[in-house]
């Protein structure tokens, strides 16, 4: 069920490097003081428990940073008001949306349904389910179910499986639902109605969770702004008017990488060690970010998650905070390739530090660049990074042992120009040229070759990335075979880890593009199975292949 879909799941240990599959048993002793060593089996137990415990206690914070709430009263002094804020709800729902109505009979809690309804592009006459207790309607934007509680028993509830509407894929529209305050989920939206006079109604707004407490203040101040529909109108242009505001996090690396943007300017980033613990440092992260910039979450443009490839713990951990903070904050996500932040982020640096040499700039960071005080420019001719004419490549190495590595292609045109406070021009010059894929070296070095030799252009330089020690004799036949092939590029090495205002300047890229998918459509990149589903899935075959199936 959609609602449930976003926890975290407790897959057991990291196996995602295929050294894993041959290693001797874990040196570990059985806690009954025997001295038996544990068997592979028993120490992966062991190490998948203490996973598990790690992704309960991220879902524990970004539990706390969700559960707030907010309050509101507003007076509505027409039925047109009253559709209107019932459609303006309408626009905002999402599976597993739940909103409670109460009020007296003759409040309007029926007329605030149809309304809500027809905002759905529900089709068909909308009645009070008094008796049937519960009405689905499948033909709008999303499914709804409309109830009505007041006759509802205990023992009636217990077989109606409320939980089922909470978490499905639909609205579910509740009438009388103070009767049954126990079975109510912790997150909703909760409306009084009260009748006053004529058409006024007045309503008492009560958002528990995100988004239903963005919801009242987001509703309140559109009030407050001189009229509902025009306060809104008003947010809305100058949200369209203003640069985005992206949050960004990857967890894929033994680096986390966090940032929030407004467009190319960087409000604040967090940029630390944190192998194997991810899970105790993302939230309060991002709850720093929002914290120290004075922002709420919900006034995000949308969120950019690294999706790997990379760590099977560290991609599930990014892309599970991601997808619960974009789903409770009603704002939309985008997936960013690790490898491809990797990449742009040392071609910025790259171009920074040239610059810095040739003209004694900065790097974009305010301070010094390194190339500027020890006279080096990575070892490439620095007119030909900033010359307007060239362009090069840049490869991204993330090590995946055993002479592998998570890599890919990409090409960048001429070095942008820096302007304070400026981390990368929206339309800085980049493109991918070859899919993020698990490679073994010996062999990519070659085929770069290939692709080198085959191009309409060469590029004037190619700049390799990230995990460059564990790699420099592959490095060093790449530039062998390059030089072989007539004059090659130049071959530089820029060290550089992943920051989280590269994943946030391709996500707003990606959400410019229309490319956001909602939070339940994120998908990491493994690039390769576990070891466990490896085996599920061969074990399924073999099954299927003996008729078993």
């Amino acid at each position: 069920m959609p609602g449930k879909g976003l926890r975290a799941s407790a897959r057991g240990p990291d196996r995602s490097r295929p050294e894993l599959f041959s290693r001797p048993p874990l040196r570990r002793t059985a806690a009954d003081g025997s001295g038996r060593r544990l068997r592979h089996a028993e120490a992966a137990d062991i190490m998948g428990t203490r996973f598990r415990v790690r992704m309960q206690q991220t879902e524990s914070r970004v539990e706390q940073m969700t559960m707030e709430a907010a309050e509101a009263q507003w007076i509505a002094s027409s039925e047109a008001d009253t559709v209107r804020l019932a459609g303006w709800l309408a626009e905002r729902a999402e599976p597993g949306t739940v909103i409670a109505l109460d009020g007296d009979l003759g409040a309007g809690k029926t007329r605030f349904s149809q309304a809500f309804a027809a905002a759905l592009a529900v089709e068909g006459v909308v009645s009070s389910p008094t008796f049937t207790i519960i009405k689905e309607y499948e033909s709008g934007r999303l499914p709804l179910y409309h109830m009505d509680v007041y006759r509802l028993s205990p023992e009636e509830a217990d077989e109606l499986g409320l939980d089922e509407y909470w978490y499905g894929r639909g609205v579910s529209l509740v009438e009388w639902a103070s009767l049954i305050p126990e079975l109510l989920p912790e997150r909703k939206l909760s409306i009084r109605i009260v009748r006053e006079d004529g058409e006024r109604r007045g309503f008492a707004l009560r958002g528990e969770g995100l988004p239903y407490a963005a919801w009242v203040r987001e509703w309140l101040a559109a009030a407050e702004a001189g009229g509902t529909q025009a306060g809104l109108l008003a947010g809305q242009a100058k949200a369209e008017a203003g640069e985005p505001l992206v949050l960004a996090l990857d967890t894929a690396t033994p680096t986390l990488a966090a940032a929030l943007m407004r467009g190319s300017e960087a409000l604040g980033s967090v940029q630390e060690p944190a192998a194997r613990n991810h899970s105790a440092h993302a939230v309060p992260a991002v709850q720093r970010l929002l914290r120290e910039a004075g922002l709420r979450g919900t006034e995000l443009a949308g969120i950019a998650a690294g999706v790997g490839p990379g760590s099977y713990t560290g991609v599930r951990i990014a892309a599970s905070i991601a997808k619960t903070l974009a789903w409770t904050w009603g704002v939309p996500l985008v997936g960013v390739s690790t490898p491809e932040a990797l990449a742009a982020g040392a071609w910025r640096e790259a171009a920074g530090l040239a610059a810095a040499a040739v003209g004694g700039a900065d790097d974009g960071s305010g301070e010094p660049a390194a190339g500027a005080r020890d006279g080096g420019t990575l070892g490439l001719d620095s007119s030909s990074l900033l010359a307007d004419e060239a362009g090069g490549w840049i490869v991204p190495l993330l090590d995946a042992r055993r002479g592998q590595a998570y890599t890919a292609l990409f090409a960048a045109g001429a070095a942008p120009g820096y302007a304070e406070g400026q981390w990368l021009p929206a339309d800085a010059p980049w493109r991918r040229l070859e899919p993020d894929a698990l490679r073994l070296m010996d062999g990519w070095a070659a085929r770069l070759a290939e692709l080198l030799a085959a191009a309409d252009r060469r590029p004037a330089y190619v700049l390799f990335t990230g995990d460059l020690d564990k790699h420099e004799d592959s490095i060093r036949r790449f530039e062998e075979l390059a030089e072989a092939g007539g004059d090659g590029p130049a071959v530089c090495r820029q060290p550089h880890t992943i920051d989280g205002r590269t994943v946030a300047w391709l996500g707003a890229r990606s959400l410019a593009g229309g490319e956001a998918v909602d939070a339940h459509g994120l998908v990491p990149n493994y690039t390769q199975l576990a070891e466990a589903e490896a085996k599920l899935l061969e074990k399924s075959r073999e099954e299927k292949n003996d008729g078993r199936l």
